[in-house]
């Protein structure tokens, strides 16, 4: 394994005297705080409160191939610090300072982390309302704070102290690598439908009858995020093909459970 920024509740636990069993069971309560606020505000801020209280009821049933929300560990905390980093760029007014330090515990806590860091900085450019800008000030601000969060995205996994030898291998990117992941990709990504049948039927019926309102925000994400997906069959993992699409599949898995709602 790898030490994270999760790795910190589990020490700081040890440390006030808790057992091993109770200070990774506390550690686990934090990754289920932070993923259902993340869940819910994201949902909420994305598609309204109402598509986020029935797509966080959908979810608690989803199945995800590989990488299901039910494993409370490092990556679904990175999953959760990413749905409230992508909550915030959502919101009307942005807090700058809250997302700058968002971003940077987002980048500590798994390899994922700056992918859905990387996949923030590209929706908050592109999700403007009015480009160019009508406040020239307030554009400026948000430039500067945009250049912050790119930094974040170049600080080092081993940061917290840890040997890139013990992170290991986290594989490469090459037009190649299709033909290694695309079998286990298709064979995933039928288990999913198989398995959520009913959100993508509920999704799909909500998006026929106009329930859902595809603003800006919407249509950015949704293009960011199976341009992801597909990226990531460029991706090969060593001893995992398809390793990061089967876990971007669960971002698209949160977006059709909106949708459903």
């Amino acid at each position: 394994g790898y030490f994270t920024s999760l790795s910190l509740v589990t020490g700081t636990l040890l440390e006030a005297g808790w057992g091993l069993k109770w200070a990774f069971t506390g550690a686990e309560a934090v990754v289920v705080v932070v993923l259902t606020l993340g869940l819910s505000l994201f949902l909420s801020a994305l598609l309204g409160p109402g598509a986020a209280g029935i797509g966080m009821a959908i979810l608690s049933t989803a199945y995800f191939p590989g990488h299901g929300l039910e494993f409370l560990v490092p990556s679904t905390f990175a999953l959760g610090l990413g749905l409230l980093l992508w909550s915030g760029l959502c919101a009307r007014s942005r807090n700058w300072p809250a997302l700058v330090i968002g971003a940077a515990l987002l980048v500590c806590a798994h390899p994922m982390g700056k992918l859905y860091l990387l996949l923030a900085i590209v929706f908050s450019l592109l999700s403007r309302k009015s480009l160019p800008p009508n406040n020239l000030l307030e554009f400026k601000v948000e430039l500067s704070f945009l250049i912050v969060l790119s930094l974040a995205a170049l600080i080092p996994v081993n940061t917290l102290g840890v040997s890139p030898k013990v992170i290991g291998n986290l594989g490469g990117f090459s037009v190649a690598f299709i033909k290694e992941n695309f079998p286990t990709a298709l064979k995933s990504l039928l288990a999913c439908l198989k398995a959520n049948g009913i959100i993508v039927l509920l999704a799909a019926l909500s998006v026929q009858q106009g329930k859902t309102v595809f603003n800006r925000s919407v249509v950015v994400f949704l293009a960011l995020a199976f341009g992801c997906l597909a990226g990531s069959l460029l991706h090969f993992f060593p001893g995992g093909p398809a390793e990061l699409f089967e876990r971007v599949l669960v971002v698209i898995g949160v977006l059709a459970a909106g949708l459903a709602g």
